[in-house]
């Protein structure tokens, strides 16, 4: 449980507050007033919370390298602009000092939204989060927090939004999140505005990624109750994901009533008889509830379907 000294400097990035109080660039010189504060036992407890939290340490370890990439970046250019000051150079310059003040401002706006409760947490995280976004309009990691942010305000539209932008800027080979959060975030925040089908259709997609992080199951099963899948197939009797998303959440995320997955995933298929994917989660409860000969036959037949 020992950690590098990278490691310690990645995390105590995250907890030390630095502050910019003056900044500029004339062409030839670049000036930096900066202030740091720690408290170092607060300082210790947040490095040993950080360390047990994978998603967050992942987080902050991608800022850092962003931070340092971008850093270089200014360095190469400020070396170019020295030899041969132009229009183009300087452009590119104050675009990567931008994208560093974007990091800033995204990394107070994240903290603050998980910071200690008070009433102005989240209006103060989606300004920080406006501003990293103005700053920089191509991180994805920015428009997912500022989502959150809003999704706990109870703005569900303007959440809604944000997801989306955050899912339509997300690198698929590279993602910085497990594969489905994002869905599933925005299936509840469609849900919360009465969208049932945009919210189903989400959650069939998200549901493809089948092992899901234990992380991202706990948020799914906080988030989401039975009696959201109940209203739901009220609303929509004949639709066939329903039934699906309400199996898929008794059998694998609540895990409160396996026997009542099983009649929810032969109700999908009924509606929908060529429906694979109701097939194989049907095989896959029917191995989960197992007691009989009977049962293993009926799991294999739905496999085979």
């Amino acid at each position: 449980f020992q950690m590098t000294k990278d490691q310690i400097t990645t995390f105590t990035a995250g907890i030390v507050k630095t502050e910019i109080l003056d900044e500029k660039w004339d062409g030839t010189i670049y000036y930096l007033k900066a202030k740091i504060a720690a408290d170092p036992g607060e300082v210790a407890k947040a490095v040993d919370s950080l360390r047990q939290d994978k998603q967050k340490s992942k987080e902050l370890e991608e800022s850092k390298k962003k931070t340092e990439d971008l850093a270089n970046e200014v360095e190469r250019l400020k070396i170019a602009l020295a030899e041969k000051s132009d229009d183009k150079k300087l452009k590119q310059y104050n675009e990567v000092v931008n994208k560093l003040g974007a990091i800033d401002w995204f990394v107070k706006g994240r903290d603050i939204l998980f910071g200690k409760e008070n009433s102005n947490r989240f209006s103060e995280a989606i300004d920080a989060l406006n501003k990293a976004i103005e700053l920089d309009s191509s991180n994805p990691s920015a428009y997912y927090f500022r989502a959150l942010a809003f999704f706990e305000s109870n703005n569900h539209q303007k959440a809604i939004d944000s997801f989306t932008r955050a899912i339509d800027l997300e690198n698929p080979d590279k993602r910085e999140w497990p594969e489905g959060r994002l869905l599933i975030l925005r299936a509840k925040a469609y849900k919360d505005t009465a969208n049932y089908l945009a919210a189903l259709e989400d959650l069939e997609a998200a549901i493809q990624f089948t092992e899901l992080p234990s992380n991202l199951s706990a948020w799914f099963e906080a988030k989401w109750e039975k009696e959201d899948f109940d209203e739901m197939i009220k609303k929509f009797p004949k639709d066939y994901r329903g039934f699906f998303c309400r199996g898929y959440y008794l059998a694998h995320i609540s895990h409160e009533d396996r026997q009542s997955a099983l009649s929810d995933y032969k109700k999908a298929i009924s509606l929908n008889p060529k429906y694979a994917k109701g097939f194989y989660y049907l095989g896959f409860a029917y191995r989960l509830n197992a007691k009989t000969g009977d049962d293993v036959r009926k799991g294999i037949n739905a496999y085979t379907k």
